[in-house]
This record gives C-alpha cells, structure tokens and sequence, in this order.
C-alpha cells in the first residue's frame, strides 16, 4: 500500500513538473486574442531562442531587468544575413510593452552587425514600452540602436529610451539603427506624393547618449521612413560624417513635429537635427543643442540635397534653429549646406551665431536670421504663417505655443501630456483637475523640488524656524523678509499637500483656470496626431 502511494505521489509531482516546464513563457498562445506573457527576464531571453514564435504576439505583464545578462548573454531577436537572403529570420509579429519598462539591457560585441534588443525587425509592431540605462557596445558593427538595429519594414509607436549609451560604427541610433523605406508611390509627374509601406516611428523619444563613427543620431542612425511627433535630448558624437541630434542620415523620408536638444559633434555634415538630408522633407521641427565641427555645419541640418535622378527637392518648413554653430566652412545657423533644398519661412538665433555665414543667412528670406528677442516672440511665427494656440488664421492644429517674451516656441503636445508620452487620458486629467483654480502660490513652498509640498518640505522648513537675516533661508522664507516665523509658516499650511501646477499651466498665465481648460479639453482622449 504504501509502494502505491509513493508510486502516485511521484507520478503527480513529475506531471506537474512536466507541466510547468512545458509551458512557454509566463502563458499565453501567441495568438491576437492571448499574446504570450513575458513577467520576467528569462521570459524575456527565451523569446531570442523560438523563432518559430517570431510571427507571435507578446506582451509585457511586469517591469523586467535584465542586468543579470552581460556581454552577449542576452538572445536578441531575430537574425539578418543580407536583403533576400533565405536564412534571415526577422521578428514580424507584435511586441506590446503594455506601458511597462525593459531596464538594464546590456550588450557588447566586437564586429556584429544588426544588434539591439531587436536585431531585425521585418513587418511588425513595437509599442508602448520604455528601456532604461540600456548600454549597447557593437564595437566595430554597424547598424546599432537600443530598440531595433535593422527595422526593414514596421511601426514603433510609444516607445522610449531613457539613459545609458549606444555605441557602434555606421548607422547608430539611440533607439533605431537604421529605419528603412520600403516603396514609395509615385505620380506620373515623378514626385512622391504618398508613403506606402514606409517605417513610422512615432509618439517615441530618447535621452540616451549616442557615438560612432558615421550615420549617427539620437533617435535613427539612417533614416528612409517617417518620424512624427518624436524628441531626442542625448548628446551625439561621431567621429566622420552624416551626424545629427536625431537623425545621422535622412533619405527619401518625412520628419514632423520633432526636436533634438543635444550637443552634436563630428566633422562633414553635421546638424542639430538632422546630419545630411536627401530628398527628405522636415516640418515643425527645431533643434536647441550646439553643433561642432569641419565643412557643412548647420544648427538644423548640415547638409540638404536633391534626389539627382527624379529631381525631388527637399522641403524644410517652419523649422528653427537655437544653438551655438561652429566650424569651417559652410557653417550655417539654420543649414550648412545646401543642394536643391526648398525651405518656407524657418528661423536661427543671430544673437547665438553672429559671425557665420551659411546658407541664406543674409538673402533668402526664408531663412530668417533673428535676434533671441524676436525669437522668444509669437509675432514673429504667426506673421508668416506658423500655426500657434489660439489662432486660426495659420490653421486649426494648433502645432505650437509659446511663453510669450520668455521663451522659444514649443510644440504643445509634450506641454499638454502631463504624465506619460503618448495619449491624453485619465492619468493627465487627475493631474489637471489637482492644480484646478490653483493661482500657483505653492510653486516656491516646494523646498526639494519634487512637484509636491509635503513631509519632505515641511522638514526643511522646520530647520530654518525662527532664523533671522538669514537671506533665503534655504527657501523657506517664503514672504521675502529675510526672517522664518509665522507669516512664512501661515503661507506654507496654505499650500499643504498640495502640488506645484507650473506644468498646468498652458497658456503661461500664473494661473490654471478656464483658458487652460480649453486647451486641455481640445485633445482629451486622442493621441498624438
């Protein structure tokens, strides 16, 4: 009896051990309806070991770090050999972050290319997922980006790299190496008029730091599709050519509502935004960072040609162009270069690049050179034709907004999606409706600084109490009289517990109140267009 007994308890521990190993993933078919479920970092590496799931759905269940994988620890997805070859194996089905984070993606290598997270991506979606401090080391390969190194055919939407550095040889991104055109139609006049099965990465950003040698930049090292509603904010380096704040090389591509914000450095075609642009249009973008380097140096774009064979221009518009611009020759506050490029009405600081004489700088009155002051005003955008809040002569959309006298020009989606970076939901709603009325006298009680006045406010108050002449007292005097006492106290019970609102408040008022409302209410529950 008891041979029975230990026979069946055996018999069921091993079929549930079975069971368990059998299992793919952390559940799941793959299917549309029930995506495989990745939880975990051996989840996550497993998915690089079954290409036959390459075709699949996943989606993430929980945040994943993956620090415990070094060098080429981690099975990155999907395998490239050259185009058409019958041993490529891209990864073509759907990866949904799910708004959850990849932290600690960590991968060196000495002369691979096509690497990063996704090594080849042909015909699939990547979404709503951020990777953290992603550290990717491709030594002498080629085609490099955090997300996806060769993304030959796809969408990535949603998707964010925050912090870390991405290394390579040509073709370095900080979230896509390279992003691929695949047809364009074309009209009988021979212009392109549609983009048909081109890449889309949209809604996406990065602040990585980015380095190689050529095709470098912080969001795409060589670009052919289009990039819409994206930042990049890392500083680029490279040590040839073709090096830009988001896009190394642009070729043949659209490039809307974006803006780089990192310091660029290289030697030919070198720009704020984009290093050398072919064929290309770029529209409602402007770059901040400085741009160092030999020939063809522009705080936008280094360089801007024409598609010899077809004839198709390039087309810049409603652009501008901040940052400090030095170099040899063909240095230009909006563009160093330029080759069959047409632009309408664009911007460059003059008082940040007074010396330089690039492309239209003095003549063409589309490449407008103004002074920091005209630049920090909304007159000078609305009159020839850019399209602001609260006008509708320009039109409807609304790109851009400004705090009049004290700023550049911005677009308003990353100033209306207060929390995450994609659609304006109940997240940002909560967020709106805590500053509601809120005339904003709490701003300056916030004594560290963390968007809250609470405990960690009240204890750095509580060590300035009763001081006197004691200047600011490290903030805490917050009626201005060199003295912490009652009135100082009075002023910060009145803003307990409540949040600093300054990001509330859209139309740069001192206050969130009705027209803010408006603006808010104007994109509630749509994404980004």
């Amino acid at each position: 009896m008891f041979k029975k007994i230990l026979f069946l308890s055996l018999v069921i521990l091993f079929g549930f051990s079975n069971a368990i190993c059998l299992a793919k993933y952390s559940g799941g078919d793959g299917s549309e309806s029930n995506p495989y479920r990745i939880s975990n970092p051996y989840d996550m590496n497993d998915i690089g070991l079954h290409d036959e799931d390459w075709a699949s759905h996943f989606v993430l269940t929980d945040d994943i770090d993956l620090a415990q994988f070094t060098g080429t620890q981690f099975n990155i997805i999907g395998e490239f050999v050259f185009l058409g070859h019958p041993d490529n194996k891209p990864f073509t089905g759907v990866f949904d972050g799910n708004g959850f984070t990849i932290s600690n993606f960590n991968y060196q290598i000495t002369d691979t290319d096509n690497i990063g997270l996704f090594s080849y991506v042909d015909g699939a979606e990547i979404k709503d997922l951020t990777l953290i401090d992603t550290n990717v080391n491709a030594g002498t390969g080629n085609i490099v980006g955090s997300l996806v190194g060769f993304l030959y055919y796809g969408n990535v939407t949603n998707c964010c790299v925050e912090g870390g550095h991405i290394s390579g040889v040509n073709g370095v991104g900080g979230l896509v190496g390279r992003n691929r055109m695949v047809f364009v139609a074309i009209e009988e006049n021979d212009t392109p008029y549609e983009s048909v099965g081109i890449n889309q990465i949209t809604d996406s950003y990065t602040t990585n730091s980015v380095s190689g040698s050529s095709a470098v930049g912080g969001l795409v090292g060589c670009n052919d599709g289009t990039i819409k509603n994206c930042y990049a904010v890392g500083n680029v380096v490279g040590s040839s050519g073709a090096i830009g704040g988001m896009v190394g090389v642009n070729s043949f591509a659209r490039v809307s509502n974006c803006y780089a914000a990192g310091d660029v450095v290289g030697d030919v075609n070198i720009g704020g935004l984009v290093g050398k642009n072919y064929a290309t249009e770029i529209s409602n973008c402007y770059a901040t960072g400085s741009v160092t380097g030999s020939d063809n140096i522009g705080g936008l774009v280094g360089s801007s040609e024409y598609y010899w064979y077809l004839n198709w221009l390039s087309g810049i518009t409603h652009c501008y162009a901040i940052g400090d611009v030095s170099g040899t020759t063909s240095v230009g506050g909006l563009l160093g270069y330029s080759d069959g490029t047409s632009y309408t009405k664009c911007f460059w600081d003059s008082d940040a690049n007074p010396d330089i004489n690039g492309i239209g700088n003095d003549t063409d009155p589309n490449v407008i050179g103004e002074t920091t002051e005209n630049m920090q005003k909304e007159t000078t955008f609305t009159s020839v034709g850019w399209d602001f809040v609260g006008e509708t002569i320009n039109g409807p959309n609304d790109i851009w907004t400004i705090n009049d006298g004290n700023d550049y020009p911005i677009h308003v989606w990353p100033l209306v999606n207060f929390v995450g970076w994609y659609e304006v939901d109940l997240k940002d709603y909560s967020f709106f409706a805590r500053c509601w009325m809120d005339n904003m006298p709490c701003s300056s009680a916030d004594l560290v600084n963390n968007g809250f006045i609470d405990l960690e406010d009240f204890a750095h108050f509580a060590g300035y109490w009763l001081l006197t002449s004691c200047g600011t007292c490290g903030g805490a005097d917050l009626t201005g009289d060199g003295d912490v006492n009652n009135p100082d106290l009075l002023k910060f019970a009145d803003c307990w517990l409540k949040t600093n609102c300054r990001q509330a408040d859209l139309d740069f008022s001192g206050s969130i109140d009705n027209k803010d409302l408006a603006i808010f209410t104007k994109y509630w529950l749509i994404g980004l267009q």
